[in-house]
């Protein structure tokens, strides 16, 4: 059939159909294809096309200018269609369907899938895409200027994107979900992932990222220029993260979280790890990095060239670092802490070790650190070359050092501490002892000692 203006087509197909269509101007077609039909139609300007395909239905369809189709397909459905300008697109998919799309222009797609459902599609310009898919749902998404990707992700579902220029993209997975990402410009991604996702994402310039991962999340993900990383995880959720240039990173873990980061270059790193959290990073250069571990946190880091590392830790932390180059390294350690710390070259190190800590020290090149001590703290310190060490030490406290060249060790024992230093060269070592304090010490060349 073919209809060229201003005409009213209402059609049903009931069994073994094939139906062959093209609307030219101003057509309003309604349709219903019940059993084993092939549905070809091209609709040019200003269609209204309705439709439902009940039962293994192949619907093939180009929409080419102001052109408003709504569809449901019901079971085993092939659906392949082009929205090429101006295009509002409804479709309801309800089992078993195939829906492959391609919208070229200015369009506005709306769409629930609701079982074992393919859908395949390509966003290129200025276009809305709003999206529920509820049961065993394959999503591939390109979305390459200007668009708008809302979706809902709620059982067993993969879902695939890629966005090129300019868009906003929100997602909430709820279950099983596996949803990887990629962002390649100028892209606001914000996502919800809460049980059992896979999210990897990579962001490669000027991306604002922000997620919420709830429960049992695996989110892997690179950051490679200019990028705002925001996220939360709550529960159950490893985390790696890849940051290369010029990124900020502000992170929430909550509960079991495993967290792995890579920060390359100026890096602004915030975190805020809550409970039972594995925290593993690396800082290669001109990185900020601001931390506070509250419960039951393993915390692992390297920072290699001129960064600045704060961290509070409140209770059960495993603290381990090793600091490289020209790093400025602040601590405060309150209760029942590991801290055990290399320091290489340039390195100012200030601690503050509250309850039941043990602090572990190597510094061997050009070193600044100074620590307090104040309750039940064990602190063993090895200080190599060139290092200024001055300890305070309240209370309950045991404190070993050994200084092997230039050092220059300055400490105040005030309570019932056991001190014991070892020096070897060229060292003044300074101390005030006030109550009930021994101390030992070894000097074995050119050493000053008060």
């Amino acid at each position: 059939m073919a209809n060229s203006a201003n005409t009213l087509h209402q059609m049903t197909n009931n069994a073994n159909t094939l139906h062959q269509t093209t609307n030219s101007a101003n057509t309003l077609h309604q349709m219903t294809n019940s059993a084993n039909t092939l549905h070809q139609t091209t609709n040019s300007a200003n269609t209204l096309h309705q439709m439902a395909n009940s039962a293994n239905t192949l619907h093939q369809m180009t929409n080419n200018a102001n052109t408003l189709h709504q569809t449901t397909n019901s079971a085993n459905t092939l659906h392949q269609m082009t929205n090429n300008a101006n295009t509002l697109h409804q479709t309801t998919n309800n089992a078993n369907t195939l829906h492959q799309m391609a919208n070229n222009a200015n369009t506005l797609y709306q769409m629930t899938n609701s079982a074992n459902t393919l859908h395949q599609m390509a966003n290129s310009a200025n276009t809305l895409h709003q999206m529920t898919n509820n049961a065993n749902t394959l999503h591939q998404t390109t979305n390459s200027a200007n668009t708008l990707h809302q979706m809902t992700n709620s059982a067993n579902t993969l879902h695939q994107t890629t966005n090129s220029a300019n868009t906003l993209h929100q997602t909430t997975n709820t279950a099983n979900t596996l949803h990887p990402t990629t962002n390649t410009a100028n892209t606001l991604h914000q996502t919800t992932n809460s049980a059992n996702t896979l999210h990897p994402t990579t962001n490669t310039a000027n991306t604002l990222h922000q997620t919420t991962n709830s429960a049992n999340t695996l989110h892997q993900m690179a950051n490679s220029a200019n990028t705002l990383h925001q996220m939360t995880n709550n529960a159950n959720t490893l985390h790696q993260t890849t940051n290369s240039a010029n990124t900020l990173h502000q992170m929430t873990n909550n509960a079991n979280t495993l967290h792995q980061t890579t920060n390359n270059a100026n890096t602004l790193h915030q975190m805020a790890n809550n409970a039972n959290t594995l925290y593993q990073m690396t800082n290669s250069a001109n990185t900020l990095h601001q931390m506070a571990n509250s419960a039951n946190t393993l915390h692992q880091m390297t920072n290699n060239a001129n960064t600045l590392h704060q961290t509070t830790n409140s209770a059960n932390t495993l603290h381990q670092m090793t600091n490289s180059a020209n790093t400025l390294h602040q601590t405060t350690n309150s209760a029942n802490t590991l801290h055990q710390t290399t320091n290489t070259a340039n390195t100012l190190h200030p601690t503050t070790n509250t309850a039941n800590t043990l602090h572990q020290t190597t510094n061997s090149a050009n070193t600044l650190h100074q620590t307090t001590n104040t309750a039940n703290t064990l602190h063993q310190t090895t200080n190599t070359a060139n290092t200024l060490h001055p300890t305070t030490n309240t209370a309950n406290t045991l404190h070993q050092t050994t200084n092997s060249a230039n050092t220059l060790h300055q400490m105040t024992n005030t309570a019932i501490t056991l001190h014991q230093t070892t020096n070897t060269a060229n060292t003044l070592h300074q101390t005030t002892n006030t109550a009930n304090t021994l101390h030992q010490t070894t000097n074995s060349e050119k050493c000053h000692y008060k």
